[in-house]
C-alpha cells in the first residue's frame, strides 16, 4: 500500500530530525501534550528533549553496534519533509537508530570514544561516512498519523525475532571463532555484556548436552530456554 509512496535519496544527517510526536514517547505520558508544529521541531530543545527520552530506550547498544559494524543501509530510516521547511525532515520510523547515529557522531567529534580495536582512522571514516545517509522518504498525504502506521507495521506484524537459540549460537561464534570478549560481541549486535554471557552460557549448556553420550539424543533447541532459566539461579551460575 504504501511501498508506491516511499522513495530513496540521500540526506544530510544535519537535516535530519528526531520526531518530538514519536509514538514511542506517548505511552510514558499520563496526560494529553499538545502535538509540536512542524515548524517547531527542529527547535534546539525540542531535539535535546527527544535524544534524551530516546537515550532512556537503550540507544547506547545500537550506538556500538554502528561503532562497530558501520551505519549498514539494511533498514532505512523513514522521513518526511517538515512543512515549511524545505529540505528539512522528520524521522517518522527510526528514531533510535538516527538518535545512536547522532550520539556517535558527537563523541567521535569530541574525541570520546575509547573502545578495543577501534583505530582513529576507522572513526574518520565512519564519520565521513555518515555526514549524509540513504532514507525513504515519505510522499503521501497521511502526515499526521504516518508515523502511527508504519511503526505499528514494523511492531505489530512486522520483522520476527530469532528464536533464542540462534541468538545463543551466532554470540558463541563470535566469541568462539573469532575471539571477540563478551563487550566487544555485545557491542556488535546491541546487546550489553551481561546479556551476551547469558546467551553464551545457555547456548554452551546445550551444545554441551549435544556432545553427551547419555543425552545427545534428546538435544534440542526448546531446551535452550530451559537451560537460560537455570543459569539464572546463583548456585548454577557460580558453579558454571
Amino acid at each position: 500500500m504504501y511501498n508506491d509512496q516511499l522513495e530513496e535519496i540521500e540526506v544530510a544527517v544535519a537535516d535530519i530530525f528526531l520526531d518530538p510526536n514519536n509514538p514511542r514517547f506517548w505511552s510514558e505520558e499520563s496526560r494529553r501534550i499538545p502535538i509540536v508544529a512542524d515548524i517547531k521541531i527542529p527547535d534546539e530543545q525540542q531535539q535535546i528533549r527527544a535524544q534524551e527520552r530516546l537515550a532512556s530506550q537503550g540507544i547506547d547498544e545500537l550506538k556500538y553496534s554502528m561503532l562497530r559494524n558501520g551505519f549498514l543501509p539494511l533498514d532505512r530510516i523513514v522521513v518526511r519533509e517538515l512543512s515549511g521547511l524545505s529540505g528539512k525532515y522528520v524521522v517518522i520510523e527510526g528514531n533510535r537508530r538516527l538518535a545512536a547515529l547522532k550520539m556517535l557522531r558527537e563523541e567521535i567529534q569530541n574525541d570520546l570514544i575509547d573502545e578495543s580495536g577501534i583505530t582513529p582512522e576507522k572513526l574518520r571514516l565512519l564519520l565521513d561516512i555518515t555526514n549524509q545517509i540513504r532514507v525513504l522518504l515519505y510522499r503521501g498525504h497521511e502526515t499526521g498519523d504516518i508515523a502511527w502506521i508504519l511503526q505499528g507495521i514494523r511492531h505489530i506484524g512486522g520483522i520476527k525475532d530469532w528464536q533464542p537459540a540462534q541468538q545463543g549460537k551466532l554470540v558463541a561464534d563470535q566469541i568462539d571463532k573469532e575471539g571477540l570478549s563478551l563487550s566487544e560481541a555485545g557491542q556488535r549486535f546491541g546487546l550489553t555484556a551481561q546479556a551476551v554471557g547469558k546467551r553464551y552460557r545457555s547456548y554452551k549448556a546445550l551444545d554441551q548436552m549435544r556432545n553427551d553420550d547419555e543425552f545427545q539424543a534428546k538435544a534440542d533447541n526448546k531446551y535452550y530456554s530451559l537451560f537460560e532459566e537455570a543459569i539464572r539461579q546463583k548456585v548454577v551460575k557460580n558453579g558454571w
